[in-house]
C-alpha cells in the first residue's frame, strides 16, 4: 500500500510527504483537507485583491457619472432658459401683432 496524496483507501494519508499512521473518519478528511488550505487561501486573497480593484474602479466610475450628471444638468438649465426666452419673445410678438392689428398699425 502507498502513501500519497491520491490515496483511494480512506486510512492512507500523508502529511508533506510523510506518511502518517493510519488515520479513521474525521482524522483523514483533516488531512486531505490540509492540502487544499493553501489553495484555497490563495484564491481568498485572489478575489479579495480583485474585489478591492473592482471597488476602485466603481469610485472612479462613479466620478465619472457625476461629472457628466453635472454637464447634462448644465445644458438642460440651458436648454430651458433658452425655450423660456424663446417662448416670450413668441408672446410678445404675437401681442404685438394683435394690438397692431386691433388699432390698423398692419
Amino acid at each position: 500500500m502507498s502513501y500519497s496524496m491520491n490515496a483511494l483507501h480512506p486510512n492512507d494519508a500523508t502529511v508533506y510527504g510523510v506518511p502518517s499512521p493510519r488515520l479513521h473518519g474525521a482524522s483523514v478528511i483533516e488531512v486531505r483537507l490540509s492540502y487544499l488550505r493553501p489553495a484555497v487561501e490563495a484564491l481568498a486573497a485572489k478575489v479579495d485583491q480583485a474585489n478591492q480593484d473592482r471597488a476602485a474602479g466603481d469610485v472612479m466610475l462613479a466620478e465619472k457619472i457625476d461629472n457628466v450628471s453635472k454637464v447634462v444638468l448644465k445644458i438642460d438649465s440651458q436648454l430651458a432658459a433658452i425655450l423660456w426666452v424663446g417662448g416670450g419673445l413668441v408672446a410678445l410678438v404675437t401681442l404685438a401683432i394683435t394690438v397692431g392689428k386691433a388699432f390698423k398699425w398692419f
